[in-house]
């Protein structure tokens, strides 16, 4: 390079030396926008729910005032003491038939009769020779007569389990058919024989008494009250009118099943036939006593049948004492919440 060159510091581009490459700049990072702050949805109130009046458990039977039932008043399920008659005016009219022949019977002979409290009894002198008693509705002749002396025969008498109350007459003889009553005559015949008692001349024919309802014959004096049959958790009570689900809601099945009583009647599945409650309130008045009998003079198609259901169907208004052989569960509730009773025949 001449002087020239280097003093104005010109190179040639022999000496000029290459350009050293510069690293290319980094690109600018690209500045992601920043997201763009969402305002949060205002957090929406929701409502709470309404608080839901868990009902209390009921105990069972449901209180009057807490029962799905209207118009109910509290009915506690009393004990009754029943004397002689009233059991007599209460019970079945088949019952009523076998004591009046019985009765006219014994009336035919010259011997005291006597109505008690408990039972009747008819006496020579001193001697006790005869007591009728009603056990459960069924007619029962206690004689003062040895009851080994019948055994095995078509008699079928039983001795008396309570031997202090029979102890006189120990010699048992339940009836519970036609048969068994003409037996009931001749055992009269018999311990009037033993006693040395005349026949005097036909009694005149012995009037049956009507039905008539506990509260009548409380008035009368003939029931008493006694008390309670049952806990204070076991109190029913009665309504003036009940529906199936009504009675369902109102009582359980176990309860239920407690007011069930057992009747005098044996159950003849002969001819079997069902009812409905309904039924029965358009045939039968508050507080008569229903039984199969009735229902056969009552109620058309029914004059066969022998062996009677009950079965729950819509409304039951007034109270009634039903005798059948058998009652549906819902039924028996409906009878006894409007303060009738339920009464099954033996098996």
């Amino acid at each position: 390079m001449g002087l020239f060159g280097r003093l104005f510091g010109k190179k040639t581009a022999a000496e000029t030396p290459a350009p050293v490459a510069k690293p290319a700049p980094a690109p600018a990072p690209v500045e992601k926008p920043a997201p763009v702050p969402v305002a949060a949805p205002a957090p929406v109130e929701t409502p709470a729910p309404a608080p839901v009046e868990t009902p209390a458990p009921v105990a069972e039977p449901v209180p009057a005032e807490a029962s799905p039932v209207a118009g109910g008043k509290p009915y506690k399920t009393m004990r009754y003491n029943r004397s002689f008659t009233a059991k007599l005016i209460q019970t079945d009219d088949t019952v009523k038939h076998y004591y009046a022949e019985i009765e006219q019977e014994l009336c035919s002979y010259a011997a005291k009769r006597r109505v008690s409290w408990r039972y009747e009894a008819f006496r020579i002198h001193r001697e006790l020779l005869v007591k009728i008693v009603f056990r459960r509705k069924m007619l029962c002749l206690y004689f003062a007569l040895t009851p080994e002396d019948y055994e095995g025969t078509k008699f079928r008498v039983e001795r008396a389990k309570d031997m202090k109350a029979f102890e006189d007459t120990p010699c048992l003889l339940r009836i519970i058919n036609k048969r068994r009553c003409k037996y009931a005559k001749e055992l009269i015949a018999d311990v009037m024989e033993k006693y040395g008692v005349a026949r005097k001349k036909q009694a005149p024919p012995v009037s049956i008494p009507r039905y008539e309802s506990t509260p009548i014959l409380i008035a009368r004096g003939l029931i008493r009250e006694v008390g309670s049959t049952l806990a204070p958790t076991q109190i029913v009570h009665t309504v003036h009118e009940v529906s199936v689900a009504e009675a369902n809601a109102a009582l359980a099945d176990e309860t239920a099943e407690i007011f069930v009583e057992q009747a005098s009647r044996y159950a003849d599945k002969t001819k079997q036939g069902i009812i409905n409650i309904d039924t029965l309130a358009a045939y039968f008045k508050g507080g008569e006593y229903v039984t199969l009998e009735e229902i056969r003079k009552r109620i058309k198609g029914y004059e066969k049948v022998t062996y009677i259901k009950v079965l729950a169907r819509g409304k039951l208004d007034e109270p009634l004492t039903v005798e059948a052989d058998e009652f549906s569960i819902e039924a028996v509730k409906m009878i006894v919440l409007t303060g009738g009773t339920v009464l099954r025949t033996r098996r």
